[in-house]
């Protein structure tokens, strides 16, 4: 498939952490240093809001942090638990991220695309 965007974008399929969490860490989503780096997310800690692109539901405000490990990824942490909640994600699920236009003024918002796992078939 090929997808074409003058913003960045970021799609991520949901592995168990990013669903039902780790028991020490919580529920977390981890973006890449390449769309961290092309989306110019910030260094420090800071709150972004994730909005389902038919804007139906949210949206939600989520904490973005710099990992410690690895300077360049960055994690959704708090209220990532709760956007996953609410809207019923699974792991195999997949969330397409893309940075709104409209960010500059109201903060940093991020439109996301779910793409459900198709269910498995029987043979």
């Amino acid at each position: 498939m090929n997808i074409q965007s003058e913003l960045p974008i970021f799609v991520r399929e949901l592995q168990s952490a990013s669903v039902v969490g780790t028991g020490q860490g919580g529920c977390a989503l981890v973006f890449c240093k390449e769309f961290a780096s092309a989306c110019g997310l910030p260094h420090t800690k800071k709150t972004i809001h994730l909005q389902l692109e038919d804007k139906t539901k949210g949206p939600w405000p989520v904490t973005l942090i710099r990992s410690e490990h690895n300077s360049n990824q960055r994690w959704l942490t708090t209220g990532w638990k709760e956007f996953v909640t609410e809207n019923g994600l699974k792991k195999g699920d997949a969330c397409l991220f893309q940075p709104d236009k409209s960010s500059n003024t109201k903060g940093l918002t991020m439109t996301v695309y779910l793409i459900r796992k198709s269910p498995e078939k029987e043979l």
